[in-house]
């Protein structure tokens, strides 16, 4: 449905080589890229060139994300997110405002929400919004409600 997308997996973890054979299986290649060991510099300018930042994080086992600082990365450069109804996605991403939070163990949600993102450029009223939700996420702001807590 969206032949001009190109997928980004930067990363590593238990499903890799599942995720890599099925890319080689559906022979899309060409739109599925893989970055494992990268410097943050990169990780960072490839976050900042991307349209959205897609996690539906998921419980696993006994693990589950917790905050989820990888959302408020994307949303610093005005990069919405997809995130997973589990985990730390709830704090880092506002609902139809600076992204989408969705089933992660559902394909077919994880899809429409996508869909919903993409169409009519959702997307980019999600990530100017996301970009200003992040700027409350900076030290000297998170110092200042320290020192309310505190003092």
């Amino acid at each position: 449905m969206y032949p001009d997308i190109v997928y980004l997996c930067i990363g590593y973890g238990d499903e890799e080589e599942n995720i890599k054979r099925l890319v080689k299986e559906l022979n899309l290649e060409s739109q599925v890229m893989f970055f494992k060991d990268i410097s943050d510099d990169l990780k960072n300018a490839l976050i900042a060139k991307s349209n959205i930042f897609v996690m539906p994080s998921i419980k696993y086992k006994t693990s589950v994300e917790g905050f989820g600082i990888a959302y408020i990365e994307a949303a610093q450069y005005g990069v919405p997110s997809l995130g997973g109804k589990d985990g730390g996605a709830a704090d880092a991403i506002e609902h139809d405002k600076t992204g989408l939070i969705c089933d992660g163990n559902n394909l077919d949600e994880i899809y429409s929400s996508l869909n919903l993102m993409i169409e009519n450029k959702k997307y980019l009223e999600f990530g100017k919004n996301a970009k200003e939700f992040a700027s409350k996420f900076t030290w000297e702001k998170t110092i200042e409600e320290y020192k309310k807590i505190i003092l």
